[in-house]
């Protein structure tokens, strides 16, 4: 599936829409056609529990997010960082991925109908990050 929206193509590489009820509105990875370097990564939003438990991986700019298993590479390291966490709130069933939170208004605007801001958050990470997503 392909968007223009807001001067960017967005292309959905992998999503969890046939099990989330909501089609186009759950977690997701997309490509922004001509970025060769980012990915885009809808994430869920974390507890304030599952956040303090991975506070300390987290640089400046990054965002910590959940996926259901299986949707990424479990060797990428997006993913891989986060494992072998464990705490008050950190739930087995959940792949934790780290991403760089994205605040530009022209692309929170042109990913609006793919994720909901109130529960899901729209993140980066560079695409060698990911490799192994595919369509």
């Amino acid at each position: 599936m392909t968007e223009h929206v807001h001067h960017l193509e967005i292309r959905t590489l992998v999503t969890t829409a046939s099990e989330c009820g909501e089609s186009r509105v759950c977690p997701s990875v997309h490509e922004v056609v001509g970025d060769t370097e980012d990915l885009w990564v809808v994430s869920k939003r974390t507890t304030p529990a599952e956040a303090a438990a991975f506070e300390h991986l987290l640089d400046e700019g990054e965002v910590l997010g959940w996926m259901p298993a299986g949707l990424l590479p479990a060797e990428c390291d997006a993913v891989a960082r986060t494992r072998g966490v464990t705490g008050p709130g950190v739930h087995p069933d959940r792949v934790y991925v780290i991403s760089s939170e994205v605040t530009g208004e022209v692309e929170l605007i042109a990913f609006a109908e793919l994720f909901d801001p109130v529960t899901e958050q729209l993140g980066t990470v560079k695409a060698q990050i990911l490799e192994g997503v595919a369509a």
